[in-house]
């Protein structure tokens, strides 16, 4: 058999083309980066979600929503989360929902809570989550006062740390429902034993409390003061209450648990506003009205309205002539 120069030479263009293969799957991220991958996939995506794909539409509205290798734009997230959420696409219900949320105007609240309550009555646990938040920034929304707790519960029920947390601060505070103490620290280890942090942060709390009022308290002092120097109000204002402890021993120490739990994890705009109260109206510390205001100014400059609000009132009323004696 004699040398067919053909057919090697298409045998070498095969070898050449497999090398030149190779060599693109191992150079192209370096030479190219991600992004023309990422411009191909999306325009992959973009192509089936006009073509009417539910699960692109959901895709192609999270990418907006996030800015993930597009623009972010939450007008064209919200246009093909509805798109997706009309063909009855769960996730993208609950993903439209909560979007929606985050607006102002009722009529946006309202359509807000009708996808997420599609979503939730086919067991989407985010959705539940969304609308316990919904109906706890928007009591008067449902109609329940419970509206929110029930969600929260349910959530929770269904492996929701976030939830069983938020069930706990609602009875910690009690926000639409009756303040329960009991109820609380239920709850508050139920979202830990889930794996919450913050969970885990507030029943750090309370056995320091517990271990300041029940013979331990250099343990605990040590506690607040770390959390205090954090610019914790609810560690703040722990300190203080044992200081005026040592003053007046008959204190009640539950007093100090339960203000610490109710102030959990304050930072920032509202601790500052928290403490100018405080301040302001001696509770729990002595009344300074001076320090009241440098603290609603120091909140009112991190953007806190009520802050400014709070600040306004004070210097008007400082500002009043005193009044004239009756002769």
């Amino acid at each position: 058999m004699g040398f067919d120069a053909f057919a090697a030479a298409r045998q070498s263009d095969r070898m050449r083309l497999t090398l030149i293969a190779l060599l693109l799957v191992v150079f192209w991220p370096a030479l190219f980066a991600a992004r023309p991958m990422r411009w191909a996939n999306t325009q992959l995506l973009r192509t089936a979600a006009e073509k009417g794909d539910a699960e692109a539409q959901y895709l192609l509205g999270l990418q907006y929503r996030e800015g993930d290798g597009l623009d972010k734009s939450p007008a064209e997230a919200e246009k093909w989360l509805r798109r997706s959420a009309q063909t009855g696409h769960v996730e993208a219900q609950a993903a439209l929902g909560a979007l929606q949320a985050t607006g102002t105007g009722q009529e946006t609240l309202t359509e807000a809570a009708k996808w997420l309550l599609s979503a939730a009555d086919q067991g989407n646990v985010q959705a539940m989550q969304t609308l316990g938040d919904l109906y706890r920034e928007h009591p008067g929304m449902s109609g329940d006062p419970l509206a929110a707790l029930r969600w929260y519960v349910q959530a929770a029920t269904a492996g929701q740390p976030a939830a069983a947390r938020a069930v706990a601060e609602l009875y910690a505070r009690g926000q639409g429902v009756a303040r329960d103490w009991a109820l609380a620290l239920h709850w508050y280890r139920r979202a830990a034993e889930m794996g919450d942090a913050p969970a885990k942060f507030v029943l750090g709390r309370i056995e320091a409390v517990t271990q300041a009022v029940t013979g331990d308290p250099d343990k605990a002092l040590a506690w607040w003061r770390a959390e205090a120097e954090k610019g914790d109000i609810g560690a703040t204002l722990a300190l203080a209450m044992w200081e005026a402890k040592k003053r007046s021993p008959q204190e009640d120490p539950e007093v100090t648990a339960r203000w610490s739990l109710l102030l959990s994890g304050l930072r920032g705009a509202e601790a500052l506003m928290v403490r100018g109260f405080l301040l302001e109206h001696g509770i729990a510390m002595n009344r300074d009205l001076v320090a009241a205001k440098e603290n609603y100014r120091q909140a009112a400059e991190l953007g806190l309205p009520q802050a400014a609000a709070a600040l306004a009132r004070l210097q008007s009323a400082s500002a009043e002539p005193a009044a004239t004696p009756a002769k």
